[in-house]
């Protein structure tokens, strides 16, 4: 979802869009790309205790995911933000297509 998407974003560079860089709220504590990945992934799958059917894309596991129109591990962080969910998938049933 775009909320997804905006929370990645303000993850690696703490701000919210069309905020300078200046302006960011403790950037020290910034994450780097993979980091905010796994942490909405794998460490929120955990979090949650449901490690063992959610958090990755595997045979057996839950498969909610979104596809999105940018690569947001290579992507620079203001163009995150102009990024947009093309699908989601819930339990592998498409439930949005853009």
């Amino acid at each position: 979802s775009d909320l997804a998407l905006a929370s990645f974003f303000a993850s690696i560079t703490r701000r919210r869009p069309g905020m300078k860089q200046e302006e960011a709220w403790q950037p020290e504590l910034r994450m780097t790309p993979i980091e905010a990945l796994r942490s909405y992934t794998t460490g929120g799958a955990y979090a949650s205790f449901t490690e063992n059917r959610r958090g990755t894309i595997a045979p057996g596991m839950d498969a909610d995911f979104i596809f999105v129109d940018k690569n947001l591990l290579t992507a620079p962080p203001d163009a995150i933000s102009d990024a947009r969910v093309l699908l989601t998938a819930v339990a592998g049933k498409l439930v949005y297509r853009r």
